[in-house]
């Protein structure tokens, strides 16, 4: 049976802060709200709001023949808070706030997307 040494031990220890730096680092660093948020409704823009200039938190509410959808703006991101369709999958527990980021509710034809510098197209768009 071989004993743990201190170097062990330490090796561990750094491992393991490396680690969860990798992990923790990328959420930190990424949480910069540069993009502007453009609502649409059948094909038609409804909204564009700066994100970097969002002072104050802001709901805006959708009310038309499709249906009705409450978005909530904060200087975090945005994300809709209330919807009457069936599945609600545009309602997520994480604001979206990066370029490239979207919000799609196919019942009420609602688009909410951001975009930005950041906007990178992926292999999918070639």
């Amino acid at each position: 049976m071989k004993m743990i040494k201190l170097y062990d031990i330490v090796i561990i220890i750094i491992a393991l802060i490396c680690g969860a730096s990798l992990m923790i680092l990328p959420m930190v660093l990424d949480n910069d709200s540069n993009g502007v948020c453009v609502i649409k409704v059948n094909g038609e823009e409804i909204r564009r709001i700066d994100l970097s200039s969002v002072l104050e938190d802001e709901t805006i509410v959708i009310d038309n023949e499709y249906g009705e959808n409450h978005i909530l703006v904060t200087k975090n991101g945005v994300s809709v808070i209330y919807s009457d369709c069936l599945q609600k999958v545009e309602m997520t527990d994480e604001p979206i706030y990066k370029p490239g980021q979207s919000l799609v509710c196919l019942p009420h034809r609602l688009v909410i997307e951001i975009i930005g510098e950041g906007d990178i197209p992926d292999a999918v768009t070639y």
